[in-house]
């Protein structure tokens, strides 16, 4: 089954307007037939006339003629009937749907507004209606999906259904489910839409097509021969302009007409792929199966329209932006790729300065250039950087360009790799200093353990005499010495010559985060959180201090614990990184989000619970000014999974004050 609202844009638009219904409406930004000033430096002619040569040149080529053996003027093109700047019929202003009583009066899609009016004077236009759009789209897929999930997406209003299985599961004919489907998206979305039935998706598509407008038809098997004939070839999926063109100059319009054709002619007229896919298509052959599941071959984005730079900087600058924008699109789809291709739109050099259409792009000559990588990216920094080289390579005048693209193709995806967002691209630039950070404190424990156990040594205790100083507690950890130490202390210690040694730390380690945690806990008794088995032995060192280690620490660290997280960050950077994630204007990303998890976690684990309400407090702060609710959402989130951890670790919850 094919499905397809029926004139998508018009009709969401029409239901703000009901007193439009009936009448010839467009979708477009023009609000047509207002006559403005022309604009100085236009010259129209020279361009559409530039626009019909290069396609006379391409007429030429497909069909084997000198170019000679066309006659421009007679080539019809959408500059058709388009008059000077300032005119009436002067807009270039593209519609992007019409109603069916203006496609009645010869108005079609893609059409420029100035010919259009010619056509019906009386064209109404309404603006566009993107949140309209996404709405119904969403109730339109929704719909579908509640019987169904064997759903191939063509777009946001159209989508191809296997209801093999569910026609017989629910045991009725395919017309009367397509009325009941049709009817309750009618209701849900008040747009119409049409069915087409068949044994492909080509002739599902087609008997979609002649559906139109509200309707649904059955293709049968045995009517397909004649079905077919009289279809003309623009119609057929994949034939655009150009091909049809090819095939109307060789003497074909329709799929009756292209059946007499052998095969190897169609493939010497338009190639191979091409020859072989319309010489099925003519007969309403299509094996191509439905897909449910599609991999994403390119990434990119493309401007073409308001591209006028003064000086490379303002070029290099909207690299960079357009880079971001293909960096947020490949953290949609989840891919990196290793193939960047810039797009240079470059006007020609017979071409008006000022191009027919405002801020267009005029007639220009297309530049592509691509840049293989070692390792695949979707990290802005890096695609901006290799498209801001091969810029610079190609040495075009900043003045000149009138569109500019970024594709990335061989894509990987990224579901075993970390995808870079926001918080890591900050990460990466402190890398090194976390490292050498983590590495001081590994060495700082590994020699402090060597000095607490050769200072604990049987010849070496305190005699029994001495008294016990419950104040000053240590607890000992050493892999070569399992047995407990003997508990004692010393009034007047025994203390060696010489300075005392640098690796032994002259304060007591901070226990605050142990202290404290009781004040955050609802209702924890503070008896449950004797975690660290004390022991007490004096410290043979000059300052008579004892170093406490916590038995749970280990001197080699795990592989896992060298990972680019936030857990080796100094305390000033955390909270820094934090502001920043949020003043960055970005969206929150979900890899962002879960460094954010892991990171709370983990001081949830260490008994940091001091540093933690700070952190917690600082984010429900600078959520509630911001006012967004997506960042409302995202510390509503974290703070969820801190007191799921706090939960399963102490069995409360962490006391955490409302936002307001």
């Amino acid at each position: 089954m094919h499905i397809d609202m029926d004139c998508f844009f018009v009709s969401v638009g029409l239901r703000k307007r009901p007193e439009l219904r009936g009448q010839p409406v467009a979708v477009t930004h023009s609000k047509g037939g207002q006559p403005h000033s022309k604009r100085p430096g236009v010259d129209r002619n020279t361009e559409f006339h530039m626009y019909k040569q290069k396609q006379a040149k391409k007429l030429c080529k497909a069909a084997g003629l000198a170019e000679d053996m066309i006659d421009v003027e007679e080539i019809e093109t959408r500059v058709d009937g388009i008059t000077d700047d300032g005119d009436k019929y002067g807009s270039m202003s593209e519609i992007a749907s019409c109603s069916y009583e203006a496609r009645a009066k010869g108005v079609s899609n893609g059409m420029f507004m100035g010919a259009a009016l010619r056509l019906c004077p009386d064209l109404q236009t309404i603006p566009y209606d993107f949140e309209g759009y996404k709405e119904v789209a969403f109730t339109l897929y929704n719909t579908i999906a509640k019987y169904t999930l064997d759903i191939e997406a063509v777009s946001c209003d159209e989508m191809y259904v296997d209801c093999t299985e569910l026609l017989k599961t629910i045991d009725v004919s395919a017309h009367d489910f397509a009325s009941a489907l049709r009817m309750e998206i009618k209701e849900k979305t008040g747009c119409p839409c049409s069915t087409g039935f068949s044994g492909n998706r080509l002739q599902a598509r087609l008997a979609t097509k002649h559906a139109k407008p509200d309707g649904q038809f059955f293709l049968c098997s045995d009517l397909v021969n004649d079905f077919m004939y009289d279809i003309k070839l623009r119609d057929l999926p994949g034939v655009g302009r150009q091909t049809s063109q090819k095939l109307e100059a060789i003497g074909h319009q329709t799929c009756g007409s292209l059946q007499t054709l052998p095969l190897d002619v169609l493939q010497r007229q338009l190639g191979n792929k091409t020859g072989s896919q319309l010489y099925d298509q003519c007969r309403g052959r299509d094996p191509t199966p439905l897909a449910f599941f599609t991999v994403r071959k390119s990434v990119s984005a493309e401007v073409n329209y308001g591209i006028r730079f003064e000086n490379e900087e303002q070029c290099f600058e909207f690299l960079q932006q357009l880079s971001a924008e293909v960096q947020t699109r490949m953290v949609q789809y989840k891919v990196v790729g290793k193939c960047i291709t810039l797009k240079l739109m470059v006007r020609a050099a017979d071409a008006p300065v000022e191009t027919a259409k405002f801020m267009g792009h005029g007639f220009c000559d297309v530049i592509n250039k691509s840049v293989n990588l070692n390792n695949p990216t979707g990290d802005a920094c890096v695609i901006s950087k290799e498209v801001i080289g091969i810029c610079k390579k190609l040495k075009v005048e900043p003045k000149e360009m009138r569109g500019i693209g970024i594709q990335v193709t061989k894509l990987e995806t990224t579901t075993n790799k970390a995808i870079k967002g926001a918080m890591n691209k900050y990460l990466s630039t402190t890398n090194k200093h976390t490292k050498s950070i983590k590495n001081e404190s590994n060495n700082i424990m590994v020699e402090n353990s060597k000095e607490v156990n050769s200072c604990v040594k049987k010849e070496e205790l305190v005699p029994e005499n001495h008294s016990r100083t419950p104040n000053k507690l240590v607890s000992v950890t050493s892999p070569q010495r399992k047995k407990s130490p003997v508990i004692g202390t010393s009034k007047s210690p025994v203390r060696r010559r010489g300075r005392p040694p640098k690796s032994l730390s002259t304060k007591p380690q901070d226990t605050t985060s142990i202290n404290l945690m009781n004040k955050f806990l609802f209702g924890q008794s503070r008896d449950s959180f004797n975690l660290i088995e004390e022991k007490y032995v004096p410290a043979n060192d000059a300052s008579n201090k004892l170093v406490k280690i916590n038995k749970t620490s280990e001197v080699n660290k795990s592989p896992e614990s060298e990972r680019l997280d936030l857990i080796g960050l100094p305390w000033q950077n955390v909270r820094e990184l934090l502001r920043a994630w949020l003043d960055s204007g970005q969206t929150p990303l979900p890899c962002d989000i879960n460094l954010i998890i892991t990171y709370m976690r983990e001081m949830v684990i260490n008994k940091q619970i001091d540093k933690l309400i700070i952190l917690i407090n600082f984010l429900r702060r600078r959520t509630c000014e911001m006012k967004e609710d997506k960042w409302i959402e995202v510390y509503q989130h974290i703070v969820l999974e801190v007191q799921n951890a706090m939960i399963a670790i102490y069995g409360k919850k962490l006391y955490i004050e409302e936002s307001t």
